[in-house]
């Protein structure tokens, strides 16, 4: 019995130094060890609860984002007709323009990315804004764009340092 009691002795301090711990605190590392396995046993549910989520935030997302793209839809056709409304003074109505929305990638902001496109010449193709338009034309489009987006908020004063910059004429006097 004696010969027993010490093998088990010799056992606990040789768990104790595999573990690095005091004897008498073998029994909470074991504990401690029982609640580490239960953790990993239990991360496979874990990660099924978690791959659940994420497929339905993806969801919730591809949902918010197709709302938000026809809204954007909608708002860019009344975005160009008040535009094109605006091109006529400017001396510009035979000038097309258009907000192409194309699929970009998914962020806080949605799916789309915006970009003006115009066509400055009857029959000529269309590209984006910044790569078609001349200084002056630009200058007008500009203007028609903030004209349109400030809209008929009441008490708004816009201040344009040299607006008529790229234009002349006909153009300046509108």
């Amino acid at each position: 019995e004696l010969e027993a009691t010490e093998e088990r002795l010799f056992a606990i301090r040789g768990l104790a130094r595999k573990h690095s711990v005091a004897p008498d605190d073998l029994a909470n590392f074991a504990d401690l060890l029982r609640d580490r396995l239960n953790r990993l046993d239990q991360g496979a549910d874990d990660i099924a609860s978690l791959e659940k989520s994420a497929k339905q935030a993806a969801t919730a997302y591809a949902e918010a984002a197709e709302t938000l793209s026809e809204a954007r839809a909608e708002a860019a056709a009344r975005l160009d007709a008040a535009v094109m409304a605006e091109l006529a003074p400017l001396k510009m109505e035979r000038a097309e323009f258009r907000t192409a929305l194309t699929a970009g990638d998914p962020g806080p902001d949605g799916s789309d990315e915006a970009t003006f496109t115009v066509a400055t010449n009857p029959g000529a193709p269309a590209g984006a804004l910044n790569r078609i338009a001349s200084g002056g034309e630009l200058s007008r489009f500009l203007l028609a764009l903030k004209v349109c987006l400030t809209g008929d908020t009441p008490g708004v004063t816009m201040i344009f340092d040299e607006i008529d910059r790229g234009g002349g004429g006909a153009t300046a006097d509108a």
